[in-house]
Formats: structure tokens, sequence, C-alpha cells
């Protein structure tokens, strides 16, 4: 083989992993669940450190995420991360990340995150605040996608207020906002996995129920898509189709209209607020 030949076969090959590699960064949205964790090849204990990782696609931001960090069941920090632009780590099978605190003890701070992404198994190491460069400790993480959407619950349980509501971009008017529930409770139903219970209410006056569950397959996943079967109200009898983005205290939701399907149906979005307890 001439070198020139196995110059270009070397470097489609590159080509070929890159694609492979951004391929599987749009696996990434899930929620993880820590089952390792290593430094220099030594098991080390996990008790005291985050046991789970929620990823979900920033909206509108193809090339980035927010990932939720969780702690028995408690939220520990929060983040967004993006692959760094032009910046590789010697193990090529590690993209580096740009990893931006908004919540936790980093807030304010952008670190570096090394992440591998193999089928359901995540595997990704940080380098420590004070330190930088390949040759500083790591400590190696291994987690497991979670099947039952069960990383959910520390997002979506809670009462959430509804403060804003828009069709196809524009503001509703005030007496149509007003006909919406004014508060919606979430809570997740005891025995079934990855299943929430919203009841939605217009003061103390319950005008709604339903349970919602991710979609099956990518939009589930990747969309943060959500199938709800109403039980209450006038959907009741009805499953419905609506996208939900948790952003810390805030909670977008958009659905379409009950007699329209497809992408391009008329979307009603909703903003709601944290209750504080």
């Amino acid at each position: 083989m001439s070198v020139c030949a196995l110059v270009v076969c070397q470097a489609g090959l590159v080509l070929a992993a890159n694609r492979a590699a951004a391929d599987d960064l749009h696996k990434l949205s899930g929620t993880w669940k820590l089952v390792a964790l290593e430094r220099d090849g030594k098991p080390l204990p996990q008790g005291e450190v985050a046991d789970e990782l929620v990823i979900t696609r920033l909206k509108g931001d193809n090339s980035g995420w927010q990932v939720i960090v969780n702690q028995d069941g408690k939220v520990r920090a929060e983040a967004t991360i993006q692959p760094t632009k032009g910046e590789k780590h010697g193990d090529s099978t590690y993209t580096k990340f740009d990893v931006t605190y908004s919540k936790g003890r980093h807030t304010g701070k952008t670190l570096h995150a090394f992440i591998h992404l193999d089928g359901d198994t995540l595997k990704a190491f940080w380098t420590k605040p004070d330190e930088g460069g390949e040759g500083a400790e790591k400590t190696f993480h291994t987690f497991k996608r979670a099947a039952d959407g069960g990383g959910d619950a520390a997002k979506l349980s809670g009462t959430w207020k509804h403060i804003s509501a828009e069709r196809d971009g524009k503001p509703l008017a005030k007496e149509e906002f007003d006909k919406y529930p004014s508060h919606v409770v979430i809570t997740r139903r005891e025995g079934a996995k990855g299943e929430f219970k919203v009841v939605m209410k217009i003061g103390e006056e319950v005008v709604a129920e339903a349970t919602i569950k991710r979609s099956e397959g990518e939009k589930g996943a990747e969309e943060n898509q959500y199938d709800a079967a109403y039980s209450k109200g006038r959907h009741k009898g009805m499953t419905l189709r609506a996208t939900i983005q948790v952003d810390g205290d805030t909670l977008n939701s958009c659905w379409t209209r009950a007699d329209e399907r497809g992408e391009d149906a008329s979307q009603t979005c909703h903003t709601f607020e944290r209750v504080k307890e």
C-alpha cells in the first residue's frame, strides 16, 4: 500500500471515529446511576459522592446539555456542559467538556470533565479545581443508564406556581391565562417506576389530574417528552403529549392542542416556578 493510500485510509478511520463519537454524544441525555469509583486503578468507596446524573439537552442548543447532580435523592449541583472547542484528551475515546456550574460548591466556575460513552455505560473524570493537564490526579466515575427514569423524581416532584404562558410565541391574554391551573402538584407514584401523579388546581379547587411518564424511545430520553393520561378534568380518558424541561426551580412545559397532532400543531407553553416549602 502506498504512503498516500495509507494516509487517506488513516484519515478515513479518524473521521469515522469522530463521527461515531459525535453520534454517541447525542445519547448523553438520560438518568445515570453511579456503579463504580476508582483512582489509579483502585476501587474507592461510593458513599460520599454524587450517585446520579440527570442529563438533558439545552433547549435550542444542539451542542449543550444541562446536568443535575444528585446525591441520596437531593440536588447537589447543577451545571451546563459543552464539548471544549479545538481540544482533545490524549485518549481520543474521551471527549473534553467545559462545565459551567450554576449551583453547588463550584457555582460560577467553569471546570473540565472528560466523558466516554459506550452504549449504556458512561465513564467520566474531573481534574481537581486547582490542578490542570492530563497528569493531574483523576478519579474515574462509572455510571449505568437508568431504565426507569427514576432521576426525574428530584427534578419534577413538588408544587409549581404558574407564572406565564404563551401560544405560538405570543403571551396569552390575562382572561385566557386565568383559565389554566394556577398551581400543579407533582408526586411520584408509589410502586410505578417512572410514573408521576400531577394534580392541577385553580386556587384550592382540583380541576384536573393526570399520570405522566416518559414517552418511549429517543423522544422520551432526548427530547423530554411525556405521555399524560388524564383521569380527571376536560381531557379525562385521553392521553396527551407534553414536552417538559426543568431548569433548577423553573419548569417549562409545552402541549399540543388535544385535537391536533404533529410538529406543526399549535403549541401552548407554560412556565412554572417551584414553590419553596
